[in-house]
């Protein structure tokens, strides 16, 4: 299973519960951006990429980590990855196991809409903090750099 099958599959009301749970001490997530962004999802071709999406309870205090793992088993932050890219990915049978669908699917979509309910927003964030902590001079090195590949 997928994140988007997950995402897709899932109570809709019971995943806007847990989402807006989750989003209690934030702004509160408006229905209407919900289902919004449901559909975006929903209309989505997910990339097939070798990766497994895992969500841990943290012991210390309770609290939830989702985060993905490549096939040589290491672990990534969700943080700016491409929308299609994460809902590509499959759930890690573990987590399928201890957490119901709705649950998986609110962590996916909390770690989605960090930054905003619209891809875009993510991107646009991710520009800004990786140019505003460059220089010009490394900038352009960087940009040599992928050229050269």
């Amino acid at each position: 299973m997928t994140v988007k099958d997950c995402i897709c599959y899932s109570d809709k009301e019971i995943l806007f519960t847990k989402l807006s749970n989750r989003f209690q001490k934030q702004n509160c997530v408006e229905r209407k951006t919900f289902y919004s962004l449901l559909d975006n999802i929903e209309k989505r071709i997910p990339e097939d990429i070798n990766g497994k999406l895992v969500i841990r309870k943290i012991e210390e205090d309770g609290s939830l980590d989702t985060f993905w793992i490549d096939s040589n088993g290491y672990d990534y932050s969700l943080m700016f990855m491409r929308w299609n890219d994460l809902l590509g990915l499959h759930i890690d049978e573990d987590t399928l196991k201890i957490f119901d669908m709705p649950l998986i699917a609110s962590c996916a979509l909390w770690e989605m809409t960090w930054f905003g309910y619209k891809e875009d927003d993510m991107i646009r964030y991710e520009e800004e903090s990786f140019n505003s902590d460059l220089d010009d001079a490394e900038i352009t090195s960087i940009n040599d750099l992928l050229n050269d590949e």
